[in-house]
């Protein structure tokens, strides 16, 4: 799949949630895709700055801190995550606060 390209995300208006998807230009529904596209390739990141983080450290993630990271869709709770991960001394107190 080739990068999704950052002006075309940019050109998303998401006015157009309000508006029925068929009723959609090709060009909208192409940005809408790549917007997506960018916001999941983001998420994804973050997820494995985390366990790399915590694998940095000499830290095993726990089976539930694998899940949660695995659903969290949720970029602050992410850099949250990230930011316990670079201090904390088990896995357990990365997720334990939230």
């Amino acid at each position: 799949m080739p990068e999704p390209d950052a002006d075309k995300a940019a050109a998303f208006d998401q006015s157009l949630l309000k508006v029925p998807f068929a009723q959609w230009s090709e060009d909208q529904k192409e940005a809408w895709v790549h917007s997506v596209a960018l916001e999941q390739r983001d998420l994804r990141a973050r997820r494995r700055a985390v366990l790399r983080m915590l694998e940095w450290r000499g830290i095993e993630p726990t089976p539930v801190l694998r899940t949660r990271l695995d659903f969290c869709g949720s970029k602050e709770l992410l850099l949250t995550w990230l930011t316990r991960a670079s201090v904390a001394s088990t896995a357990a107190e990365v997720i334990g606060r939230d």
